[in-house]
């Protein structure tokens, strides 16, 4: 009998760190990709990290705010490409409540807000005054629904093919055995 328990769960399950990194515009582009690729390879079983663009991420650590605090000194320190310095700007961590059916309602919340308030999308932030004829609804959130859509539909058609091509060698095989 299999166990539908795969491995260890998270080390605490009722709440997770989260915080978002921003890399100061001064940095050259391959230090920003190289400590994304830090940043991904450093990520646990229950960890995020979700790029909201080239230069802000939003992080969910399966930590407490004092390993949070460790493991971002870490990082920190970790030299990612000594010929170009980072710099990265850190928000304070909060909690994320771990709870049914809450906690993806408020870590959607948490990425639209970021994604609204980036400097770099070009949207308006959602705290600033402005006109309501300056006020564009966001774009971001179906461009990449359609994104994922297309992606899915192109793998089901890929998986349609597949199996089209296996049933196609199946018919010789049953038509001789019969």
């Amino acid at each position: 009998m299999m166990s539908a328990n795969v491995g260890p769960g998270p080390i605490h399950p009722s709440q997770a760190a989260i915080f978002t990194i921003v890399a100061g515009a001064a940095v050259a582009p391959d230090a920003v990709d190289a400590f994304n690729r830090k940043l991904e390879s450093d990520l646990g079983m229950y960890d995020l990290a979700y790029r909201i663009s080239t230069r802000r991420w939003l992080i969910v650590w399966d930590v407490d705010a004092t390993q949070a605090r460790t493991r971002i000194e870490t990082l920190a320190a970790g030299s990612i490409d000594s010929a170009s310095p980072i710099r990265l700007q850190w928000s304070s961590i909060g909690v994320l409540p771990i709870r049914d059916g809450q906690t993806a309602r408020i870590l959607s919340d948490r990425i639209a807000r970021e994604l609204l308030t980036d400097t770099e999308s070009g949207h308006a932030a959602v705290d600033q005054t402005a006109d309501a004829t300056d006020l564009r609804p966001s774009t971001v959130p179906s461009d990449r629904l359609m994104a994922e859509m297309r992606h899915l539909a192109e793998r089901v058609r890929a998986q349609n093919e597949h199996l089209i091509g296996q049933a196609r060698q199946l018919r010789p095989a049953m038509r001789d055995n019969r």
